[in-house]
């Protein structure tokens, strides 16, 4: 048999295990020409492009290729002006036998809304480390318009932004962080016209406590 090209590269960067290593060493032993050329071919490419990176880079160049390359500075939500979203469904509220409640403490279904934005969002926490995930799913009620532009999602302790990623196509978006006081969810668009906010603290309060009566202290 015959080795892929992409395992002869690492072969020859010597990133290949031990073991592997000996087996592809003793194939090239057996005389096989087509793979004895894939290595010297790649081992020549593999010498220049370490006497390449032994090569000082000038100043100069760094900075035209910085000044070429450099991506536009992007909008974050502590440049637009801020709207707080109420809360219009918690799954903690909802009548429940004690038995079923008592089930999966862990997570939460929470909506929020604002004028211009909903999210739909479940709260879970991730034993032992206290991992609070957040996922969900934004929808704009009057047109996707904000959505095609592309949303980003954050927690926040109001100060520092602790976790931050871009929702897809379809609004959906996964964050996690400590599970801490003062936390806030933050949807945005980088083209405005203002960031929602939407205020996990109000609603991990008491379930916060819950969940350290059904887990154990919290560290």
């Amino acid at each position: 048999m015959h080795y892929s090209e992409g395992q002869w590269i690492d072969f020859v960067r010597g990133l290949t295990e031990t073991a592997a290593a000996r087996e592809m060493q003793t194939h090239l032993g057996s005389n096989c020409a087509d793979c004895q050329a894939l290595v010297d071919s790649l081992s020549v490419v593999e010498r220049t492009a370490f006497q390449d990176r032994a090569l000082p880079v000038p100043t100069a160049a760094i900075a035209r290729a910085m000044a070429i390359f450099r991506p536009a500075p992007r909008v974050s939500f502590f440049d637009l002006p801020r709207v707080l979203a109420e809360i219009v469904f918690d799954s903690r509220h909802q009548p429940l036998l004690a038995g079923v409640r008592k089930m999966d403490p862990q997570v939460r279904h929470v909506v929020f809304r604002s004028s211009v934005l909903q999210s739909e969002v479940q709260l879970e926490v991730r034993a032992p480390k206290r991992i609070l995930a957040v996922t969900g799913q934004l929808s704009t009620p009057a047109s996707d318009e904000l959505l095609a532009k592309g949303m980003r999602v954050a927690l926040t302790d109001g100060q520092l932004t602790l976790a931050e990623a871009p929702a897809n196509e379809f609004g959906e978006f996964e964050l996690e962080c400590s599970f801490q006081r003062g936390l806030q969810l933050v949807a945005w668009s980088p083209q405005g016209p203002e960031a929602v906010v939407m205020d996990l603290d109000g609603v991990l309060g008491n379930w916060k406590q819950s969940v350290v009566t059904e887990d154990g202290p919290q560290q």
